[in-house]
């Protein structure tokens, strides 16, 4: 789709939202009247809108894609209660404008639950070559920044300290576009807690490349974390790490070219973007970890994604070749998340 006509589709989608609001805030506050109030929530509602398409200043795309979740999530509510209005009548109708606020709040309660309450999720697979038993932890788009910080880092490495995996794998968007923040909490120090058998390894995410690519990677390498950049490396003698920059990045190498003539060992392949899933099957390798989707992070843009990638969460073999994708651990731009979980993976393998 071309980028014009998606801009098109979402202004358009938020003038329909913003009317929707418009009209559900009028019935639940009563007024028959709301022309002046309706008028400056358009002005200032799309006075942000224009604000952040010129990227008037850092982070007003992430202030949009906010007011935009919760003008959706007060839509959604809006809806069910429209449903119940025409099934029970005007005798509820008292009731019924109470609970419009209520399930409002409600659902952003538990998106930030979802948001800042992280689960683990247990895969077992096998891959055809004589290896003891190893066990892979993948946690992807921490999106470390103003939102995800010190708390989250430390509950992470507590997870990581009860699971513990022999190897650590952070596929990308582990900082969220600027390292200002990061380096101003001295977060480094925290996310150096990660510990594994075999070491932790990372790769870059298109939000890396979105702030400074070089500062973010040297931002991220003050941890002691492995950084691979289009480039792998034996670990212990046990298995070859791939990492590869986000797509976003240019003159990136094909996979193939990253991978070692000597292929006897299990080859673990980070790549951001789950954008060449089906080239990556063709070739030699076992496991590719991948992030960036967040499973939609709120519902329905789960179904978006499901449209624009070949996996756009979970795990699927193909090929004899393993590929995950996780929702990741943090978040972007507004902490909620609504049929989508912040989550780490452990993969155990046989």
């Amino acid at each position: 789709m071309p980028r014009w006509i998606f801009i098109l589709l979402v202004v358009l989608f938020y003038q329909i939202l913003l009317w929707g609001v418009t009209y559900s805030l009028r019935w639940v506050l009563g007024l028959n009247s709301f022309k002046w109030q309706t008028l400056t929530l358009f002005i200032l509602a799309n006075g942000l809108l224009v604000i952040a398409m010129m990227r008037i200043y850092h982070g007003s795309i992430a202030v949009f894609a906010s007011i935009l979740a919760l003008l959706w999530i007060w839509t959604i509510v809006a809806l069910v209660i429209a449903i119940l209005w025409l099934i029970l009548g005007h005798k509820a109708e008292v009731t019924l404008r109470i609970l419009l606020p209520v399930g409002f709040l409600g659902l952003v309660l538990w998106g930030w639950f979802n948001a800042y309450s992280p689960v683990v999720r247990y895969f077992n697979i096998h891959i055809d070559k004589p290896v003891s038993p190893f066990k892979v932890m993948v946690a992807s788009d921490l999106h470390l920044g103003k939102q995800v910080g010190i708390k989250a880092l430390d509950k992470l490495a507590a997870l990581a300290e009860r699971e513990k995996p022999d190897i650590i794998l952070l596929p990308g968007d582990i900082i969220n576009d600027t390292a200002a923040p990061y380096l101003a909490k001295n977060m480094f120090t925290h996310l150096g807690k990660l510990k594994a058998t075999h070491g932790v390894y990372a790769t870059l995410g298109n939000h890396e490349f979105y702030g400074n690519a070089k500062e973010n990677a040297d931002a991220i390498r003050l941890s002691g974390i492995k950084l691979l950049r289009n480039e792998s490396v034996e670990v212990s003698k046990k298995f070859i790490v791939i990492g590869r920059d986000d797509d976003h990045a240019e003159h990136r190498p094909p996979l193939e070219k990253l991978i070692p003539k000597n292929t006897q060992l299990p080859i673990l392949v980070m790549d951001h973007r789950p954008t060449e899933i089906e080239e990556a099957s063709h070739l030699p390798i076992d496991i590719q970890v991948s992030g960036h989707t967040h499973k939609g992070q709120i519902f329905p843009a789960n179904f978006i994604t499901k449209l624009v990638y070949l996996l756009d969460y979970g795990y699927k073999n193909i090929n004899d070749r393993h590929f995950f994708v996780t929702s990741g651990y943090g978040f972007w731009g507004i902490p909620l998340r609504l049929g989508s979980r912040a989550e780490i993976f452990i993969i155990n393998v046989n």
